[in-house]
C-alpha cells in the first residue's frame, strides 16, 4: 500500500494511519479521559462540562408527570418572592429542552404562580446519569422538599438574585469597553465611571455573599467614624451622579469616638445601607446624613439616615427577613443580611428605623479609648 500525499487535497483515509499492531491499551501516566489514536497521538481530551446556573422560559422544562400539585403556601411565596431556589434540569443533546432532575413541586408553584422563567441548574449529562441524579434526590428527600426554618443568626437566603446582578453588571463593563478606544475624552470618562460603579457594586455583592456562605477573617484596627464616613461618601456621590443627580450629604462626627473593627467589612455593611435606601428612593434627589454619637466608654452609633425615603412600619419589622418591594429587592435582601451579620460579628447591631420624615439605619459597635495602639492586624 501506497502511504497518503500528504499534500494531497484528497480526503485521507485515517483507517490506513491507523498502526493495527500497536495495542489499544492507554499510555502509562496519561488519564483515562484521554483518547489514544495510536500509540504515538492523542485524538481527543474529553472533559464533562459542568453544570450551570441559568433562567429558563418554564415551557422548555420536561416532566415525568403530566401535572403535579403544589401546597398554596409555597404557591403564595413564590408569586411575592419569585422562585428563590433554582431547579435542577437535564439539558437535551439538541439544546432547546430541558428534562426536570429535582423541584416537581417548586416547578408546579412556579407555573401556578405565572412565572414564564424560573433559575435552573443545568446538567449537561446522558440519560443515566440523569437517572441516577434522580434517584439521588429523592433519596436525598426532594420528594418531600420540607420548609426550612432560618436561624435568626443564620439567614437562609438566596443568592441567585446577586449572582443574576452580577451578570448583568458584566454585560455593563463589557459593552463600555469599546468606547474607551473612542477619540471623544466625555466617552472615555463616561465609560470609565460607568465601569467604576459597576466595579464597586459587584466587589460590594460578592463580599455580602461571601459573608453570607464562607468564614470570613477579620482584620482588626482601631478605626475612627470619619475614616468610614468618608470612604462612603465618596462611593455614594459617584452612584448618584451615574444618575444623573448630586445628593445634599452631611457628615456629623465627635472627634474622640474610637472603635476597633475591619473597616473593609464595615464599609460593606454601610454600603449595603446605602444601597437598599438608594433602591427605595428610586430617582429622588438625595438628602442623607452621617452621624457619628455616643460615649467613648459604652458605644459608638453609626447612623445613616435618608429624608427622602420614607417606609412603612410594617415594612420596618420585616426588612431583614423580607424582599424589598423595589426593583432587585432580593439583591437589597441579600446585602442587608450580610451587613447584619457583620455588625453581630463585631459584637454590634443593625437597626432600621422609620418615621414621616426619615428611614435610619442605626449600626451600633462597642466603643474604645484613643489611647490604645493604634493599629491591631490580628486575624480573628
Amino acid at each position: 500500500m501506497n502511504p497518503p500525499n500528504p499534500l494531497s487535497n484528497d480526503d485521507a483515509d485515517f483507517g490506513d494511519l491507523i498502526d493495527d499492531a500497536e495495542p489499544a491499551a492507554r499510555r502509562e501516566g496519561l488519564p483515562d479521559n484521554f483518547r489514544m489514536r495510536n500509540a504515538h497521538y492523542v485524538d481527543q481530551l474529553e472533559s464533562p462540562p459542568r453544570p450551570v446556573l441559568k433562567a429558563l422560559p418554564i415551557s422548555t422544562i420536561e416532566t415525568e408527570t403530566l401535572r403535579d400539585d403544589a401546597p398554596e403556601s409555597l404557591i403564595a411565596s413564590i408569586r411575592k418572592h419569585g422562585l428563590l431556589e433554582p431547579l435542577l434540569v437535564q439539558q437535551s443533546f439538541r439544546g432547546r429542552h430541558y428534562r426536570l432532575i429535582a423541584g416537581r413541586r417548586r416547578l408546579a408553584a412556579a407555573r401556578a404562580a405565572g412565572l414564564r422563567e424560573v433559575p435552573c441548574v443545568v446538567h449537561t449529562v446522558s440519560d443515566a446519569e440523569a437517572a441516577v441524579l434522580i434517584d439521588a434526590t429523592r433519596s436525598g428527600g426532594d420528594s418531600v422538599e420540607a420548609p426550612v426554618t432560618p436561624h435568626p443568626l443564620a439567614p437562609v437566603v438566596a443568592l441567585y438574585p446577586a449572582q443574576r446582578d452580577l451578570e448583568s453588571a458584566l454585560t455593563t463593563i463589557e459593552s463600555c469597553a469599546p468606547l474607551l478606544m473612542q477619540s471623544s475624552a466625555a466617552a472615555r470618562r463616561g465609560a470609565l465611571q460607568v465601569i467604576g460603579v459597576e466595579c464597586q457594586r459587584s466587589q460590594r455583592l460578592l463580599r455580602a455573599m461571601r459573608v453570607l456562605t464562607d468564614t470570613v477573617a477579620m482584620h482588626r484596627a482601631l478605626l475612627k467614624p470619619t475614616n468610614l464616613f468618608d470612604r462612603l461618601t465618596d462611593t455614594f456621590r459617584n452612584e448618584q451622579q451615574l444618575l444623573g443627580l448630586e445628593p445634599t450629604i452631611q457628615i456629623h462626627s465627635e472627634p474622640q469616638l474610637a472603635f476597633y473593627g475591619d473597616d473593609d467589612l464595615l464599609l460593606t455593611a454601610m454600603t449595603s445601607a446605602m444601597a437598599a435606601l438608594t433602591a427605595a428612593a428610586g430617582d429622588r434627589r438625595r438628602d442623607v446624613a452621617f452621624i457619628a454619637s455616643g460615649h467613648p466608654a459604652a458605644m459608638v452609633s453609626l447612623e445613616i439616615t435618608d429624608r427622602s425615603v420614607m417606609l412603612s412600619e410594617s415594612f420596618v419589622r420585616t426588612a431583614f427577613t423580607t424582599p424589598w418591594p423595589v426593583p432587585d429587592g432580593d439583591t437589597v435582601l441579600v446585602q442587608l443580611q450580610a451587613a447584619r451579620r457583620i455588625a453581630l460579628a463585631h459584637n454590634g447591631s443593625l437597626t432600621l428605623f422609620s418615621d414621616t420624615t426619615r428611614t435610619t439605619f442605626r449600626l451600633q459597635l462597642p466603643a474604645e479609648h484613643m489611647s490604645r495602639a493604634p493599629m491591631d492586624r490580628s486575624t480573628n
